[in-house]
């Protein structure tokens, strides 16, 4: 993982020090009660992405409260950023939409936003070993809970290979549906407010001029 993601989970571990919960709840037609336990009684830097898979999917639909969730955000985020989560990531971020986090104390909104800014600049830098769908997935997960997303997104513009391939790929993804007002990733209808802004950031002259440049530069995924 790029050193600034790493910098922001141990940040989310600082910030969320919400006290374990003494048991979560669930549905009872949709949740197992000894998967709960287990979630319980394990040390959250100790819970695995298997022990983790059913709360990642269902925690404030079918399981569990806003404190439970704020308690194990850290590992949720660290899990899913990693790729060891099965859940996709729009899911995971959509929790802290679900979860009211503007309510959240600053400290735990601060580092959300860190969170989500550190991995922009890791999808930046990595641009030229990434696959385009990859910026389109996490801007798409960001924007879930953000109330704008495009106010992460100018490392994107930096004019270096990684950016320019990440900006390049991403552009790609979504040239053709960008006209209509679409995006890729159909995890945006349930954020279209954002939907859309980023549908305007890519026609904005700052933007336009950085693609113009990212397809000046030869890069290796050419």
């Amino acid at each position: 993982m790029h050193p600034t993601v790493l910098a922001a989970i141990a940040q989310q571990y600082e910030a969320f020090k919400a006290p374990a919960p003494q048991s979560i709840e669930g549905c009872p037609c949709c949740s197992d009660p000894a998967e709960l336990a287990e979630i319980v009684r394990t040390p959250r830097r100790a819970l695995t992405a298997a022990q983790l898979e059913s709360y990642a999917s269902s925690a404030l639909l079918t399981i569990g409260d806003v404190s439970d969730l704020r308690h194990y955000w850290p590992r949720l985020a660290e899990l899913s950023l990693s790729g060891d989560l099965l859940t996709d990531a729009e899911i995971v971020f959509a929790k802290p939409r679900h979860g009211n986090w503007h309510a959240w104390p600053a400290v735990e909104r601060d580092a959300l936003v860190a969170l989500a800014q550190a991995q922009l600049v890791a999808l930046a830098s990595e641009g030229v070993q990434l696959d385009r769908s990859d910026v389109e997935t996490w801007v798409c997960a960001f924007g879930q809970f953000l109330d704008d997303v495009t106010s992460i997104l100018d490392p994107l513009l930096l004019l270096a290979p990684g950016p320019a391939a990440a900006l390049r790929g991403w552009y790609r993804l979504n040239k053709d549906s960008l006209p209509k007002g679409q995006l890729w990733d159909a995890f945006w209808d349930s954020a279209p407010g954002n939907a859309a802004r980023v549908c305007e950031w890519f026609g904005s002259p700052p933007v336009r001029d950085a693609l113009d440049r990212a397809f000046t530069l030869p890069l290796a995924t050419d």
